[in-house]
């Protein structure tokens, strides 16, 4: 950081002194060769009508959510084969939306084992809540005993151990990107560490043993793998036509300095950025931390600041992959 410069004071240069012009122009290149975009104004978007009563989705969001639900009941019919030698057919008898939270903590049956299944940001994003009898079920098999017919127990720490190292390998067929997390037997804790957000709660009948056993599975919107597919499929090509109006944020260098320098910033002082001067500037989608759109070049074009974009970026590129960046 140098002090203000006086107007009275030369400039030096290797070859004497710098005109303001110049000064100008190595510090904002001329951009007047670049073509004019045409200017036009946005369109009007209507206002949105007011809905007096509650709307259903279309049939064919609920058929997506149940074909969904559907082929993870075939996955975790696979799994429980692969995984705990038990031959246990999962089917689908609903899908309806819910909260993580209050779906677990809305039944509380002794015995029953709360598998948590979580996401790349270690959020609780799934839950596979299995009931007594089914969990007798599993940890008889894996020890090699009769099937149980009486009343279903409590899990002893044994049991509770047992039924981890048997469901561990369940959260992969569950949802894609989801990891184990543990085995809950309380549902107000399991409901504490849960995530929110927009979920389902799937209910299952589970065939093992000879006999019919209830089980349900709570998961996050976006692990419900080809709902949100089907859903925002019209969406894009309905706007694919229209004129949308998007934010832009320029950034060229991010910089730091001590608080005492910050304090006595003043009218005149230069500060430099420790950057190199032909430092391109970063175009992003939206705000600071939006993706990158482009890089260009800056400038002015008149007495107006200009960008050249030099390079697209990933966020251009996703619109259009036909352009080359």
């Amino acid at each position: 950081m140098r002090g203000p410069i006086e107007p009275t004071r030369p400039r030096t240069a290797s070859r004497g002194v710098l005109t303001a012009a110049e000064i100008e122009m190595l510090l904002r290149p001329d951009l007047s060769d670049m073509d004019d975009l045409p200017e036009t104004e946005p369109e009007a978007v209507p206002a949105p009508k007011l809905v007096q009563e509650f709307t259903p989705a279309p049939p064919a969001q609920g058929e997506a959510r149940e074909e969904a639900a559907r082929r993870i009941s075939a996955r975790l019919s696979r799994a429980m084969r692969e995984h705990c030698g038990l031959a246990a057919a999962f089917s689908v008898k609903r899908v309806s939306p819910a909260s993580l939270a209050q779906a677990v903590s809305a039944r509380d049956e002794p015995g029953q084992a709360i598998v948590c299944c979580s996401g790349a940001d270690g959020d609780v994003a799934a839950m596979l809540v299995i009931g007594a009898g089914l969990a007798q079920i599993m940890i008889e098999t894996a020890c090699g005993g009769p099937v149980p017919n009486g009343q279903p127990k409590a899990l002893s720490p044994i049991d509770l151990a047992l039924v981890e190292g048997l469901t561990r390998p369940l959260a992969p067929f569950i949802g894609r990107g989801l990891g184990f997390a543990g085995v809950e037997t309380d549902p107000l804790f399991a409901a504490s560490i849960a995530a929110p957000g927009v979920a389902y709660e799937i209910t299952l009948s589970v065939r093992a043993g000879g006999a019919d056993w209830p089980a349900r599975l709570l998961v996050l919107k976006p692990f419900l793998a080809e709902a949100p597919e089907a859903e925002a499929a019209p969406t894009r090509g309905a706007h694919a036509s229209g004129a949308l109006t998007v934010l832009m944020t320029a950034r060229v260098a991010r910089v730091e300095m001590p608080i005492s320098r910050l304090t006595s910033l003043r009218p005149g002082v230069t500060l430099l950025l420790g950057v190199p001067a032909d430092q391109p500037v970063e175009l992003l989608s939206g705000g600071l931390d939006g993706d990158v759109a482009a890089e260009a070049q800056i400038g002015r074009k008149g007495n107006r600041m200009a960008l050249r974009i030099s390079k697209r970026g990933p966020a251009l590129r996703a619109l259009n992959p036909a352009i080359a960046g």
